[in-house]
């Protein structure tokens, strides 16, 4: 954004982003709203302050000097700087702690996808070697058969009705 002012330090001529930030249509109605202490420009050695009704911002400001054949002016360029209240840098601050705090659990979801995806690794290569040997498995695996028990042979039962 730029704007020239005079020999007397009046703004004679404004660029359409001024203009705008200014929320005038055109100079004669920045004069008026100047005039009415609606718009206050208050310029220091580097910075300047501008004041719209509530609201206040503050610029950094590069100046050039003008030569032309209606004397000399200074062009003026305004430097936006960007400028953060103490709640706005307690919010920021929050942000970066929940960021960081993000990133961490990101790390550890990560983390647990790479050991589970190791595992499942590991229990696909068993599962192969079960596939490919399966006889070696099968003639590890020890069969035992019942041993036959005894049958009691009684007297008594001999002596039964029924036989």
């Amino acid at each position: 954004m730029y704007y020239i002012t005079n020999h007397d330090k009046q703004i004679i001529a404004a660029d359409s982003a001024l203009i705008n930030l200014l929320k005038v249509k055109n100079m004669s109605e920045l004069y008026k709203e100047v005039l009415l202490e609606n718009i206050q420009i208050v310029p220091s050695a580097n910075k300047i302050t501008i004041k719209i009704e509530k609201d206040e911002k503050v610029f950094d400001i590069k100046s050039h000097s003008l030569s032309s054949l209606l004397g000399n002016f200074t062009l003026i360029e305004l430097i936006e700087t960007i400028q953060t209240s103490e709640k706005e840098n307690d919010n920021i601050s929050k942000v970066l702690t929940h960021t960081e705090k993000e990133n961490k659990a990101i790390e550890n979801i990560l983390s647990l996808k790479n050991k589970l995806a190791e595992n499942r690794n590991k229990n696909i290569s068993l599962e192969k070697d079960i596939e490919e040997k399966p006889e070696e498995k099968i003639e590890n695996i020890a069969i035992e058969t019942p041993k036959p028990m005894p049958i009691p042979l009684d007297d008594e039962i001999l002596d039964d009705e029924l036989f």
